[in-house]
């Protein structure tokens, strides 16, 4: 028996996942499809994939009049009803949950790396004037050196630990604080910090790795940029709006932060986001660098991803019947 399924994640470029998708399923891809759409056809459909964008709240949801089970293949699922989810008896996991799997991937680590090491060897101002204006003056660019840094990481789960273990391979001081890991779970190359503002005091460079929670969102904010030494660099991969954009702005005005790399923003969305205040901002500077959730995106983290998804949702719907 073939379970109908609805997926709006991104799995069109991936060929072995579509034809996985529907050698196991009786089902459509419609990549973001839009709020509207889902609403008018959820009811159709026993089981779904959804992307990250679009959210699956509450009208939704009790429309899905047939819906059994969702896997969500990202890290992040505030999108999500998930307490709606249970009240309707609907069994729900995501990337987030789905532990052993989720270590073996690595490629938000390494974007995150690859932003800090962008930022603080000036390398899109330096590109840029090569290109652009054929300059070959190397005096002119503000460069610093992974290992002389000090780095702080706030949130040391999965994605925190294996940036921890990469800037430990640069010979970085790494820092981090993080209120739900215990201490003998850090790893002995990292500091640990009793409280988010003693670590940002140390730091020269802060890199955030926690989801997006009622206790998370505006996690940094005015008072936390005043904590921070002037001239210091931030990385956010994580989720847009754990960061306070308004402060972040502020802070750079200030030249508290000299470098700002971004792969998400608050209210960020598949259809654009030119008319987004950071982007606006960011238009002309070179300290400023923000990509378009990227993080996962690496193509063999994706496939992996999205073929895992299709069999435990398989499971799910499995264990449903």
């Amino acid at each position: 028996m073939k379970y109908k399924v609805l997926c709006t994640a991104p799995f069109l470029r991936f060929p072995k996942v579509v034809e996985k998708f529907h050698k196991t399923f009786d089902g459509e891809i419609i990549e973001y499809m839009e709020h509207k759409d889902i609403l008018k056809e959820i009811k159709d459909y026993q089981g779904m994939i959804p992307n990250a964008r679009i959210p699956l709240d509450n009208e939704i949801l009790t429309n899905a009049h047939n819906l059994k089970a969702v896997y969500q293949p990202s890290m992040g699922y505030e999108h999500i009803s998930v307490e709606i989810l249970e009240t309707l008896g609907i069994s729900f996991n995501a990337l987030g949950l789905d532990l052993n799997f989720k270590n073996t991937l690595w490629s938000t680590a390494e974007h995150a790396v690859s932003l800090m090491l962008a930022l603080i060897k000036d390398l899109p101002k330096s590109i840029n004037d090569v290109k652009d204006k054929g300059s070959w003056d190397n005096r002119k660019y503000n460069i610093n050196d992974l290992r002389a840094l000090r780095i702080g990481i706030v949130g040391l789960g999965n994605i925190g630990k294996k940036v921890s273990s990469i800037c430990n391979a640069f010979g970085a001081d790494i820092f981090a604080y993080d209120p739900y890991i215990k201490e003998n779970d850090f790893p002995e190359f990292v500091k640990q910090e009793k409280s988010l503002s003693n670590l940002l005091e140390k730091i020269d460079l802060l890199t955030i790795h926690v989801p997006l929670k009622e206790d998370t969102h505006n996690l940094i904010g005015i008072n936390e940029f005043s904590n921070m030494k002037k001239g210091s660099y931030i990385i956010n991969t994580s989720r847009g709006g754990v960061i306070n954009e308004n402060a972040l702005i502020e802070a750079i005005q200030q030249k508290i932060i000299i470098g700002a790399a971004l792969d998400v923003l608050e209210n960020e969305s598949p259809f654009g986001v030119g008319d987004h205040k950071l982007v606006k901002f960011s238009k002309n500077k070179n300290n400023i660098i923000i990509t378009p959730h990227l993080g996962g995106s690496s193509y063999p983290y994706m496939e992996s991803i999205f073929l895992h998804s299709i069999e435990e949702l398989n499971k799910m719907l499995m264990q449903k019947t």
